[in-house]
């Protein structure tokens, strides 16, 4: 059975423009959110337990969900969970928005657009910050053109990488930077007619060339496909 979520739309106006707001309900993320609610309270309430003096400059964390009462003598104070507060709390749990302004497009079809923004955001971070294409930086459109070229051929070959190190990368929780600076370390020396490595190859090295070729012999295979590549 699928994840279900309840949506009912409402024709508004916002800033200005005509759209749809979708409101939407998920019971799932509602269960987990109140879970998440209750651990907080209980941590907090653990807080409160050990403090001896009342926490004047703690109130803004703990009054959301308590009420906290000064004693007249002495620096002690009591507390208790305000049951009202929490249960306002609890009660939006579970319901979003989203503001549309296409007409014609299902609710769901908005939800599943909506959930692909943070893997899109993911994207344009990793275009940004490891491939260095956060700014242009360029005089003409036809610069501009080329450079977003080099930037999208480089996320096609970065993802390759990643699917063929998938594996790999799961079993030694290394990142595909870490991977690379291992290859790194591989020189290539030639003569008129062959390949060697300048250096055996480490067995870690090993273990993330062999993601790319079915073959114990990494060595041997390397030299002979490189060696056919030579003018």
């Amino acid at each position: 059975m699928g994840r279900q979520v309840y949506c009912v739309e409402v024709q508004s106006v916002v800033c200005g423009v005509l759209g749809r707001v979708l409101l939407y309900f998920d019971p799932l993320n509602r269960y987990y959110l109140c879970g998440e609610l209750s651990a907080r309270i209980e941590r907090l309430k653990a807080e409160l337990a050990h403090l001896k003096r009342y926490p004047k400059n703690k109130l803004r964390r703990y009054l959301p969900y308590f009420v906290l009462t000064a004693r007249d003598e002495g620096a002690g104070f009591d507390f208790g969970v305000d049951a009202a507060k929490v249960e306002v709390l609890r009660r939006s749990k579970g319901f979003f928005m989203i503001f549309t302004t296409d007409q014609e497009i299902l609710a769901g079809e908005v939800l599943d657009h909506y959930r692909a923004k943070d893997a899109m955001e993911k994207l344009f971070a990793q275009a940004k910050v490891e491939l260095e294409g956060n700014r242009i930086r360029v005089h003409s459109d036809l610069a501009a053109d080329g450079k977003t070229f080099v930037i999208f051929i480089a996320c096609i070959l970065r993802n390759y990488l990643l699917n063929k190190l998938s594996g790999y990368l799961a079993e030694t929780s290394s990142s595909l930077r870490a991977v690379l600076n291992q290859l790194s370390n591989i020189v290539l020396l030639s003569n008129q007619t062959s390949y060697r490595f300048a250096k055996a190859l480490s067995k870690k090295q090993k273990s993330i060339l062999a993601a790319f070729m079915d073959t114990k012999d990494i060595d041997k295979t390397l030299t002979t496909e490189l060696s056919t590549l030579k003018p």
